[in-house]
């Protein structure tokens, strides 16, 4: 019984050990300031769902980059923000704003178990 007890403790500790050099890892991945730095000459930010993603081509736009994503509800659009406005010099911020952005069913794509299984491994570490 001792035996299985000590080779019990032994295995939690390795996976414990595991689990937080990969949560350490991928914090520093995403925490890392050179992924949100930006080139200088771009100083306007695109944020919103597919319809900014779609319609604006930041190639034609010299100084803007387009972050837009499909099914990016501002709660996320937000976060991108908050950290990229940290690491750059963005004097303009272009956020689409749709109707279904602003109904009651729009916390779908913030809280529904769904979008949440897609979105949340991306924007975990930046709360």
């Amino acid at each position: 019984m001792r035996n299985f007890i000590v080779k019990l403790f032994v295995f939690i500790s390795l996976f414990l050990i595991f689990l937080l050099g990969v949560i350490g890892v991928q914090k520093k991945a995403y925490n890392n300031d050179d992924f949100f730095k930006l080139p200088v000459s771009k100083n306007v930010l695109i944020l919103g769902d597919s319809h900014a993603e779609y319609s604006f081509n930041d190639t034609i736009y010299k100084n803007a980059i387009n972050l837009a994503q499909s099914a990016d509800a501002f709660f996320y659009s937000y976060i991108k923000l908050v950290k990229f406005a940290e690491n750059n010099n963005i004097d303009t911020v272009i956020l689409s704003v749709s109707y279904h952005n602003l109904i009651k069913e729009a916390d779908n794509w913030c809280f529904n178990e769904e979008y949440m299984k897609c979105k949340i491994p991306k924007y975990l570490f930046f709360f």
